[in-house]
């Protein structure tokens, strides 16, 4: 509870800033005047158009006529304003005295209540809040008086998560309807400013704590759905946590349009832990590939050769199943082909 000290301190602070400036005078006196002028200047043309029309000069008279009409218009203008001004009730601020009983009923509504003189800011914390079962946390609503009745009532609060659950990939949100530690009131933001202009704090603050303790899918930074959630590690789009896969190479998270499947294992990686078979071109994880005369080859690209049985891509062996060197090899241990024994004996 507040000491006594600061309740009156604070309470003939807010009694000052909510005092009622009076109104100016400069613009009701300037309609008066106006207002003057117009008539006497109404009455000269009624008169000319009893002459003009005493005379029969009707195309002169008709012109008159359409003079003053325009002119009586412009004077009813002027009436509305100064009417205007007339019918405005006189706005009564709180005094002193329902300044503390508005500050001890804050106590009452929301426990304990803090005044930072420095800051010009009345905190109050609200309990741990949970939406559809998202937790998140204890909020500092904190109202700046230094506006007093004039200042926007969504403006003059900061809402602080003292527990701040953020969303995936964005700091900024501790509340759907929470950014940058501004509340968006939504349909609540007239019945916030009319609360600050006439000085309910406690109406003001309530109205706060109902829109941080309810959610609006349709106007929140993030919807609930998706604060659990995280991003692509491929296209970089938003993914819910029910939605995403993970990679079985890199653990990162994955939508559902850019996680494939490696030709070899069939586990799904993510597209930097895939490489393509330099042989047949299809994707593989790197523990299904095998490098081969510094070619990264998969298991049904490689064979073994016939000769030597060296392990090669198969696209390194000739028809009968041979590596260039036993192929080369071959040719060199064949026999040179007989010689005719006639054709040996010289002449």
């Amino acid at each position: 509870m507040l000491p006594i000290p600061i309740l009156l301190r604070l309470a003939r602070r807010l009694e000052k800033l909510w005092e009622p400036k009076p109104e100016p005078l400069t613009r009701p006196e300037r309609a008066w005047a106006s207002l003057r002028t117009q008539l006497i200047e109404a009455e000269s043309l009624r008169w000319r158009i009893e002459q003009a029309t005493a005379r029969r000069l009707d195309c002169a008279a008709a012109s008159l006529k359409q003079e003053l009409s325009t002119l009586l218009k412009v004077m009813g203008r002027r009436i509305d304003e100064l009417r205007a001004h007339c019918d405005v009730p006189p706005t009564r601020a709180p005094d002193c005295c329902e300044w503390i009983r508005e500050l001890r009923h804050l106590e009452s509504e929301f426990g304990t209540v803090t005044v930072r003189w420095t800051d010009t800011v009345i905190r109050i914390v609200t309990e741990p809040i949970e939406l559809k079962n998202v937790p998140l946390g204890p909020f500092a609503i904190e109202f700046d008086w230094t506006g007093g009745p004039s200042a926007i009532g969504s403006r003059a609060f900061e809402v602080k998560a003292l527990k701040p659950n953020h969303p995936a990939g964005r700091s900024d949100v501790t509340h759907p309807h929470v950014e940058d530690d501004i509340l968006c009131a939504g349909e609540a933001k007239d019945a916030l400013d009319q609360a600050v202009a006439d000085g309910r704090l406690v109406d003001a603050f309530q109205l706060v704590q109902s829109v941080l303790t309810n959610y609006n899918p349709h106007s929140a930074y993030v919807s609930l759905n998706e604060w659990d959630g995280s991003h692509c590690a491929q296209c970089g789009r938003r993914i819910r946590s029910d939605d995403a896969s993970s990679c079985e190479g890199c653990d990162c998270e994955l939508c559902d349009e850019c996680g494939e499947r490696c030709e070899g294992c069939e586990e799904l990686r993510c597209g930097d832990c895939l490489e393509s078979c330099d042989v047949c071109r299809e994707r593989h994880c790197r523990g299904s590939l095998s490098t081969t005369g510094g070619r990264a080859v998969c298991s049904d690209c490689r064979e073994v050769c016939s000769g030597c049985e060296a392990s090669l891509s198969k696209d390194e062996l000739d028809s009968d199943g041979r590596c260039p060197t036993c192929s080369s090899k071959e040719e060199t241990d064949d026999p040179a082909p007989e010689t005719d024994a006639a054709e040996a004996i010289p002449l």
